[in-house]
């Protein structure tokens, strides 16, 4: 029965390429790629659809130095984008510990993601925030007395930023990752 179960993930992000997306139609992507359930699975489709969409794919991976598990999770997530034909870069970056290290630790990442998608003519940057995590900054935000302005997060286009998972929760994202024996 068609409609009888939720659309892939796949799925969403072809809707999300043709929809609020489509700008990434014939252009070079940089895809921020940790080695985590929600960035690999991301990696995956962009590349399965990337003949599709004429999309040109990069994949990149960022160690800030903070966790020693970081090295060999970004050796799964290059051998992954080998698997795909797909370059891989590793970027290091040092983040001093002090007050606020995960925002610090954001603002390093994407500020190397962007000088590397210049650096190989990419347009766009495509991070891997899914649906969970943009209700999880919206109650957050709610908690901390957010006015309603402010409940306005994770856009699916930010600029040269995307997010094309967005539309997806994190069991999709799952739900793909074991389909598809990642």
């Amino acid at each position: 029965m068609k409609g009888s179960h939720a659309p892939s993930l796949r799925t969403r992000v072809k809707r999300a390429l043709r929809g609020e997306l489509a700008m990434l139609a014939g252009q070079r992507v940089l895809v921020a790629c940790s080695g985590g359930t929600d960035s690999t699975a991301m990696l995956h489709v962009l590349a399965t659809l990337r003949g599709e969409f004429d999309l040109s794919l990069i994949a990149a991976g960022v160690d800030h130095g903070l966790r020693a598990e970081a090295d060999a999770e970004l050796g799964v997530a290059a051998d992954l984008a080998a698997g795909l034909d797909v370059p891989f870069h590793r970027i290091r970056i040092s983040v001093e510990p002090g007050s606020n290290l995960q925002k610090r630790a954001r603002q390093g990442r994407l500020a190397e993601l962007h000088a590397l998608r210049e650096e190989v003519s990419a347009s766009f940057v495509a991070t891997a925030h899914q649906a969970d995590d943009r209700a999880e900054t919206v109650l957050i935000r709610l908690l901390r007395g957010a006015s309603p302005g402010a409940l306005a997060v994770m856009p699916a286009r930010d600029g040269p930023l995307v997010r094309p998972i967005l539309r997806a929760r994190h069991a999709d994202v799952l739900l793909h990752l074991r389909r598809h024996g990642l």
